[in-house]
């Protein structure tokens, strides 16, 4: 007789199923409350739909106004021939494609308290997945967001003019087509931001290279003065609304760790108001009235060879907090660290919409699964099992007696550039205290 492996199998029994019909309820609940918790970059973009059976690539094409060409203006004398201005509307072409991602949990076992098993694994397992799912979507978009931006601001830039008119620097862009191409494994990414490009980054990195207060608003400057891109008030697919509090201000998102160092900011110190207690009451809110901020959790850290270190591991070994999500030392010790400005219509994220109709609803037969991509975290019963023989020899049948389980999602993305140039990418060094 073939031997089953007991980590791979669960059962469920008829009361067992009553409760596994009411869970989706609540996983959808849980989703919409987690996405507020963790999502920042995905927030800051507008939405675009994607029109289905119109081929693999998306073409934006957007109208772009006529330059601004002076400084005066002359016009001729009313008894003269008027001079007159030829103006011409060009247009502006951006592409993308969609992407996809699949995430699964291990096959879950309910051996030996299946009790227990609904209450805790299952559970902690589609929590993990929505909040994986969640984060997957937020750093696909500072992913394309790095890559796609044609300058970088670098704080303190070496040699930098006295207005700080070269802070910025000229940087390779990604296409927004095809996403193997920016792969952090092995040598890392063959266009866009590559590692080689980072290493120059650094080099260019002055003193004290923080990310402060006067670094904010020379960022805040270039967005509103050299790149001329729309702040929040006047646009903005995304967030916020003509009625928020960030009407009017360019969005800087970064770490916890950079905005508690305001504080000790010398700016700051020096010329903030007299009845402000920063040692006591901390920094709150807007950076002037042109910046608000908002945090992020794991910001993107970088190590000084331009690598990404893995925000997270777990623990290993003899400790007392074994198998414990920390984080990684790598990641700690990271000396770099990025923010982003954000101004206004700068990037939207495609809504794909359903999957065609053959593969959903009611046109499959019953007891085959239907096709899904939203995210949306589903349990399923639908794949093989290994099994030994009496020889210890392992094959694999189908789950014919529905007596094991995993949880999986599909998620297909897809980014569209509309105006790059409205996010600008930070690069700085970290501080901690004064």
């Amino acid at each position: 007789m073939p031997a089953v492996d007991q980590n791979l199998v669960t059962t469920w029994n008829e009361i067992e199923q009553n409760m596994y019909n009411s869970y989706p309820f609540w996983l959808a609940s849980y989703q919409v409350a987690h996405r507020k918790t963790y999502a920042t970059h995905s927030r800051m973009c507008g939405k675009k739909k994607w029109e289905r059976n119109m081929g693999t690539v998306m073409r934006g094409v957007r109208k772009e106004p006529s330059p601004h060409i002076r400084q005066t203006a002359t016009p001729s004398e009313l008894n003269q021939v008027a001079k007159k201005d030829i103006l011409d509307v060009q247009e502006m072409i951006i592409e993308t494609t969609l992407k996809h991602h699949k995430f699964e949990s291990r096959i879950i076992p309910f051996y030996p308290v299946f009790n227990d098993f609904l209450r805790d694994h299952l559970s902690a397992t589609s929590k993990d997945i929505v909040e994986k799912i969640t984060r997957y979507s937020d750093i696909f978009v500072r992913t394309a967001v790095l890559h796609s931006s044609p300058n970088i601001f670098i704080a303190n830039k070496v040699g930098a003019a006295p207005l700080g008119g070269d802070v910025l620097t000229g940087a390779p862009m990604w296409d927004g087509k095809d996403m193997s191409v920016l792969s952090e494994a092995g040598a890392g990414p063959t266009v866009g931001k590559t590692v080689g490009y980072r290493q120059e980054l650094v080099a260019m990195l002055g003193n004290p290279g923080n990310l402060s207060i006067l670094n904010c608003f020379l960022a805040d400057s270039f967005l509103r003065e050299d790149i001329r891109a729309v702040c929040w008030s006047e646009g903005g697919a995304g967030m916020p609304g003509n009625d928020s509090a960030m009407s009017g201000k360019n969005i800087l998102i970064c770490s916890n760790e950079a905005y508690n160092n305001f504080r000790f900011d010398p700016f700051l110190l020096d010329n903030r108001r007299l009845d402000l207690d920063v040692v006591q009451h901390g920094f709150k809110g807007s950076i002037g009235d042109n910046i608000t901020c908002k945090i992020e959790d794991l910001p993107l850290r970088m190590n000084l060879d331009g690598t990404f270190p893995s925000p997270e591991t777990r623990e290993i070994g003899a400790v007392y907090n074994k198998n414990e999500s920390i984080l990684s030392q790598a990641y700690k010790d990271a000396p770099l660290e990025f923010a982003w400005m954000y101004a206004a219509d700068g990037y939207d994220l495609l809504d794909v919409g359903p999957p065609p109709d053959e593969f959903v609803g009611g046109t499959m037969p019953k007891g085959f699964a239907d096709m899904f991509w939203n995210g949306e975290v589903k349990f399923t019963k639908l794949f093989n099992i290994p099994y030994l023989d009496e020889n210890n020899n392992q094959y694999f049948e189908f789950n014919t007696y529905g007596e094991h389980l995993k949880a999986i999602s599909h998620l297909a993305l897809g980014i569209l550039g509309t105006q790059r140039r409205s996010v600008l990418p930070i690069l700085f060094k970290r501080v901690r205290g004064a």
